[in-house]
């Protein structure tokens, strides 16, 4: 779950001198991210697209409110928003998607309609390697979906559960990714509450 509470302040720079975060991230990458971020969760992108544009691939998995389907857009002229889903691909239509299917009546049981919102305008604002790009999202009287970068890797549980134990290079490798990506997060008051290696 992402929860974002905004705050003022954060790295500054003073005359002379270049100061950094915590871990080491420049005062001015932090600003330019916090710039681009407010700019996006201020002012959510709106989508002109259906589920009735997608193909169904295959189901990915199933979480409390839904699904997640791999989907592939079928229609012509593809998207600007979705030709950066396959940028080395020249056949644009096979740009592969996970799809979310969040079921409206359910999240509104469990009393998580607000905060399903808040984690859409959430991914939508945010922009670092390391975090799962958000492409669209669109809703209909059921359910409310949302387009995101589809990782093929697998989950971490299961590279560790068929390595046993990870090398220390390679636990180096997918530490510092994720703190990396913490560390954006925090730099920009938001709370990743559901860090585990399942997903």
């Amino acid at each position: 779950l992402l929860t974002y509470a905004p705050m003022g302040g954060g790295p500054s720079s003073s005359s002379g001198s270049t100061s950094t975060s915590p871990g080491g991230i420049p005062s001015e990458c932090y600003k330019q991210a916090r710039e681009e971020f407010d700019s996006r969760y201020s002012t959510p992108a709106t989508f002109q697209i259906a589920y009735r544009d997608f193909q169904i691939i295959r189901p990915l998995g199933r979480g409390a409110f839904g699904s997640v389907k791999e989907v592939k857009y079928i229609r012509d002229p593809i998207p600007d928003y979705l030709q950066r889903t396959n940028p080395t691909d020249s056949t644009i239509t096979s740009a592969r998607i996970a799809l979310k299917i969040i079921n409206k009546k359910s999240a509104y049981k469990m009393k998580q309609e607000e905060h399903v919102v808040n984690e859409k305008r959430i991914l939508q604002a945010l922009n670092f390697p390391f975090i799962i790009r958000f492409y669209f999202s669109f809703k209909d009287n059921a359910n409310l979906y949302i387009g995101l970068e589809l990782i093929e890797g697998g989950e971490l549980f299961r590279h560790l559960r068929d390595s046993e134990r990870f090398e220390e290079k390679k636990a180096k490798f997918y530490a510092s990714q994720i703190v990396l990506a913490l560390e954006y997060l925090h730099l920009l008051g938001i709370v990743y509450r559901d860090l585990k290696v399942f997903g």
